[in-house]
Formats: C-alpha cells, structure tokens, sequence
C-alpha cells in the first residue's frame, strides 16, 4: 500500500568518505489512512546478484548537493535515521500523499551492478 517511485541515483564526491552512491524517490501512501515513519531499504549489488551493501533510512530527511559533498558519514546517518523526518514531513502522510528519501551507501564495491528499494515499515499515524 506504499509505492515508491521518481527513483534516480547518482555518484557524488564526498570530502571525508571519497566516492558515494546515492538513491533518492519518493514514496506515496496508498493507505486509506494516514502514515508516519516511512522506513525505506536500499540494498546493492555485485555482479552474480552478490549482496553487497544494506542501508536503512526514514523518508523525509534530504541533503543539499553541498551537504551530499562535505558533511561526514556520521552526520549523514544520524539525519536518515530521524524517524520523524526533517520538520516532521515524515509524519501523518495522508491518503495520496508523498514523501521523499534518499538513501547513501559509502565503502562501495569494486563492480556496482545494481540496486533495489524495498519499503520496509510504515505505521498508523
């Protein structure tokens, strides 16, 4: 009952952690009742469908391209694991509303051959 689409990723150079793969969407509620605390997982992967790298967030707290680049690993985690989201957009997501999420792995493969977004949880507003 949640759909995530708009998915686009890209590389960026990050300052403190070298290269990193981002994955940004958005995520529509298709509930008949509000939703809060959107968790979303990236996972990617090697050639051969190796599993390579799994990344939890919450929906709702973006990045500025400046940010992307120079705020450390640590910075970065502790904002997508703020389950209310930056001002609280991740929480009472009505009926055919959206929200957006970006997921960054860093310590990436040699060979990145792919990845998936998977809608883990949501709760009842």
């Amino acid at each position: 009952k949640m759909v995530a689409f708009d998915l686009n990723s890209k590389f960026e150079e990050n300052q403190h952690a070298g290269k990193i793969f981002i994955i940004t969407g958005v995520i529509k509620n298709e509930y008949s009742e509000p939703r809060s605390f959107i968790k979303v997982t990236g996972k990617l992967y090697e050639p051969q469908k190796k599993l390579s790298h799994t990344e939890q967030v919450y929906a709702g707290n973006m990045f500025s391209e400046l940010e992307l680049r120079n705020l450390d690993m640590e910075a970065i985690k502790n904002r997508v694991s703020n389950r209310l989201g930056q001002n609280k957009s991740n929480v009472k997501i009505g009926p055919g509303q959206s929200v957006p999420f970006v997921i960054i792995f860093s310590n990436l493969p040699q060979q990145l051959e792919e990845f998936t977004v998977e809608i883990e949880s949501s709760s009842p507003a």
